[in-house]
């Protein structure tokens, strides 16, 4: 396993979690080298129009409770 997966796996299990969360998911795949989609986790909507900004278009934007 390289280091940044391992970091990724330690943290969860550090904190007695069985799973990742989505961006920790997609983080491991990249360590990896895989193709992953563009993630940005945003708080409000001035964060959200930057992030469509680096994504550009078509995007999807989801809701989540944390």
């Amino acid at each position: 396993m390289n280091i940044r997966a391992r970091q990724i796996i330690d943290k969860a299990f550090s904190e007695q979690r069985s799973s990742l969360d989505t961006l920790e998911s997609l983080r491991f795949l990249e360590s990896y080298d895989l193709p992953v989609v563009t993630y940005l986790p945003v708080n409000s909507l001035a964060e959200a129009e930057i992030a469509a900004q680096r994504i550009e278009y078509p995007l999807v934007v989801k809701q989540s409770f944390w």
